[in-house]
């Protein structure tokens, strides 16, 4: 590759563990096992209260250490790239099959993943690289750890937090996860609206004009009947379907039940031919300050637009582990 100028600059190591705990807890443990405060990466506006990382060096070679809650990371991160997309469809139509089996396995326990970034030049052997994960496994042993099921998490976060368009946004990190695409000409902006918003909480509908960069129309609407609430597939369509040749699992089975009227899933594949509208909705007084949606308003105002409409459903949240 270094004819053609591509060069490597680090690799990623990965491990998958039960339980969860949080970065204030390992933050301490950290701090407790010699780890330098100055080694800790000051990134919680970027990472969450869910997720930490610090630097080791062996031998020469450096090594970054991050340690997060899977679980959360893929409720509220969609692609790194893309500024809102989703991962949802992950629980029950795993793109691994590998990580699909590790996903299922750990939903009673919480998962997280151990990454260590190699910086180096070159590719270490798998001996070393081993050694390496062994060594923080090991490091890590006696770090206080929760057992705490997806369901747990789940409803600790329907409770304790506003729920946002499928899906959330975290005001301490800025990450959205949901769908930027565009509607095609058979379908219905409201219907779409409809079938993505949840059970009795509100929805900010907006349509911004990207030729005059500026808000056309604004209203705040609530379902009238309750219905699921369509989530994202791999394909991040608007009507996501359950295949009838392959399915892993449901996202009850996964945790995400139907708990206070969050109700996620998919339709049926003549549901979604016929584009079916899931509930009526009906307009509402609006008050950002009510909602708590301010943060979340900014955010969205800072994607790119491209020429043409887009709709945004929003609403707030921060989600923390439920110990």
């Amino acid at each position: 590759m270094a004819d053609h100028k591509i060069y490597l600059q680090n690799y990623d190591i990965t491990m998958d563990c039960m339980n969860i705990s949080s970065r204030n807890i390992i933050y301490k443990y950290l701090l407790e096992r010699g780890v330098e405060k100055k080694d800790v990466v000051d990134d919680l506006r970027k990472s969450g209260s869910n997720c930490i990382s610090w630097f080791t060096k062996k031998g020469d070679v450096k090594v970054k250490n991050k340690i997060y809650n899977k679980f959360i990371q893929l409720l509220e991160s969609g692609e790194v790239r893309n500024p809102l997309s989703s991962k949802l469809s992950e629980f029950i139509m795993p793109t691994l099959h590998n990580f699909g089996e590790t996903l299922y396995a750990c939903r009673n326990s919480g998962l997280t993943r151990i990454e260590l970034t190699v910086h180096s030049s070159q590719m270490q052997t798998f001996e070393w690289n081993s050694s390496l994960l062994l060594n923080t496994v090991q490091f890590m042993n006696e770090c206080r750890t929760f057992a705490t099921s997806y369901e747990k998490q789940w409803m600790a976060l329907v409770d304790k937090h506003t729920l946002a368009y499928c899906h959330w946004f975290n005001s301490i990190t800025s990450k959205k996860q949901g769908i930027i695409k565009k509607l095609t000409k058979n379908e219905d902006p409201m219907v779409v609206v409809a079938n993505l918003s949840f059970n009795n909480r509100p929805t900010l509908y907006q349509i911004y004009n990207s030729l005059e960069s500026g808000l056309e129309t604004e209203k705040v609407l609530r379902r009238v009947d309750e219905n699921i609430t369509i989530v994202p597939s791999q394909r991040n369509s608007f009507w996501s379907t359950y295949p009838t040749t392959k399915q892993y699992h449901t996202f009850e089975e996964m945790g995400l039940v139907n708990y206070k009227g969050m109700h996620i899933g998919w339709i049926d594949s003549k549901q979604a031919k016929s584009k079916i509208c899931l509930s009526e909705m009906s307009e509402v007084d609006y008050s950002a300050k009510e909602e708590n949606i301010n943060a979340l308003t900014t955010a969205i105002d800072n994607i790119t637009l491209d020429e043409t409409r887009h709709i945004f459903i929003k609403e707030n949240t921060d989600l923390k582990p439920s110990f």
